[in-house]
């Protein structure tokens, strides 16, 4: 009986002295967050404003003023970005983008008459590169680097007559520079702007249900400055 108590009571001692040295013992440190995009499938989403700049360029024997500005004002861009993070800091894709377009109704006082509309929008294609500063950080300073197709439609409705006319052309370049606030590891969002460079090469005029495409003897450049505001989800895989 006396062994017993003996053995208990030293069990109780050992047992007192291990849950002792385990309490001292620090927990162990949580793993750090992964840090956020890398090797996964990137959605975004952009809304922003844009000022048209430079030349849309000329058909032959066209004298009249072929400067963007004349027929845009300004536009309303809708930003599609669809692609994949290589690693944290770099990301390749493919984004589309659909602008509204607002006619300068200084240069084209016509579109103000009774039983008279102008509408305008452009189409831009193409695929992009980004290279992320700081991933994982709070905010994430961006710079990317882009080519692609663009589309420039202009349309008049007036009784007896609908016209459109696109121009289309590459896009040389597109920068881009913006920065991202963290919300949680998969979403971020924050600021942006673009630049970008690009040449019209034809153009299209369809009336009276004909269409007759041509090609642009004096082309010019011309740029799109877009300020706004991106959002993006990464999908880890």
């Amino acid at each position: 009986m006396g062994r017993n108590l003996l053995a208990v009571g030293l069990a109780v001692t050992v047992l007192s002295v291990g849950s002792a040295a385990f309490a001292q013992q620090p927990p162990p440190s949580p793993p750090p967050p992964p840090a956020s995009g890398g090797g996964a499938i990137e959605f975004g989403g952009r809304l922003g404003f844009g000022v048209p700049l430079g030349r849309e360029g000329r058909i032959a024997m066209d004298t009249t003023s072929d400067n963007l500005g004349d027929d845009l004002s300004a536009v309303l861009p809708l930003w599609l970005d669809l692609g994949y993070r290589i690693n944290p800091n770099i990301y390749v894709g493919a984004f589309f983008q659909y602008a509204f377009g607002f006619i300068n109704s200084d240069q084209n006082p016509q579109c103000s008459q009774m039983g008279t509309s102008c509408s305008a929008s452009n189409i831009r294609l193409g695929v992009n590169v980004h290279y992320h500063i700081s991933p994982g950080q709070p905010f994430d300073p961006w710079f990317g680097l882009g080519v692609g197709y663009d589309w420039l439609l202009v349309g008049v409705s007036m009784p007896g007559l609908n016209a459109d006319v696109t121009d289309r052309g590459f896009e040389f370049a597109n920068l881009q520079l913006g920065g991202d606030f963290m919300v949680s590891p998969t979403f971020r969002c924050g600021p942006f702007v673009s630049f970008s460079l690009g040449e019209y090469r034809s153009i299209k005029v369809s009336a009276g249900g004909t269409s007759t495409s041509m090609g642009l003897s004096d082309k010019g450049l011309h740029e799109w400055l877009l300020f706004g505001f991106k959002g993006a989800f990464d999908i880890g895989i």
